[in-house]
């Protein structure tokens, strides 16, 4: 049976519960600078667990909102989509790149189909030009990465499945400046994360920039699905 679709169903705010979150991220985002060498050193030595669970527990609770507070498809696909995206975190610290990354590929998956589902059919054109360029970007930023650090071509599939993801989402009725925008960001951490493996041998040394678009993007997924897709004109 068909998932039924919802308009502009909530027009909603996110309420205080959003901004804990917002808030907590932000903690943690001093504890990546902290293990980037930027500042706060006297957080850099904090227990694996804790970090993992920190991060872990913020995604989820954006993932937990936002099934929360929307509805029909969208807290299906979308919802459940940002659950797996807390779920890959926690496996990409714990598990590795392999497990992590095929549970990504999965969240993006959802978001793809939910996107399309409420797909802009009268986008301007300059819309479409940037949604094409999220991709082409994202695979031609991770290849330089792979080059550099001698990693095998496979690894242009996922910037690949994640770049489609944000130029689907530019492509929608949701909120450009959020959805559009937060996916970009997201596939933007990807890049950055290759990037610290090619160039930092993993250090972490830029981790603090993995982390502040990485949950900046997810944070503005979330807002833009409870705001809603925009009515076709």
């Amino acid at each position: 049976m068909a998932l039924p679709t919802m308009e502009n169903s909530n027009g909603g705010r996110a309420g205080p519960a959003f901004v804990a979150l917002l808030v907590i991220g932000a903690l943690y985002w001093l504890t990546a600078m902290a293990r980037s060498g930027i500042g706060f050193g006297q957080l850099a030595d904090l227990p694996a667990g804790l970090v993992v669970g920190w991060r872990t527990a913020v995604v989820a609770g954006l993932a937990l909102l936002m099934l929360i507070r929307t509805q029909g498809d969208i807290r299906v696909l979308l919802g459940g989509s940002l659950a797996l995206i807390a779920l890959a975190d926690f496996l990409l610290a714990t598990k590795g790149l392999m497990a992590g990354g095929t549970v990504f590929v999965a969240a993006h998956i959802l978001a793809i189909v939910l996107y399309l589902r409420y797909r802009d059919p009268v986008a301007p054109q300059r819309v479409r030009a940037a949604a094409l360029a999220v991709p082409v970007l994202a695979v031609l930023g991770v290849a330089i990465a792979i080059n550099a650090g001698g990693q095998h071509p496979v690894h242009l599939a996922y910037p690949a499945i994640s770049g489609s993801m944000a130029a689907c989402a530019i492509g929608s009725r949701f909120p450009r400046w959020l959805c559009g925008l937060g996916a970009s960001l997201f596939v933007l951490s990807d890049v950055i994360f290759f990037w610290d493996f090619a160039f930092f041998d993993g250090s972490g040394a830029l981790g603090w920039l993995v982390w502040g678009s990485y949950f900046s993007g997810i944070a503005l997924i979330a807002l833009g699905a409870i705001r809603g897709p925009q009515k076709v004109q």
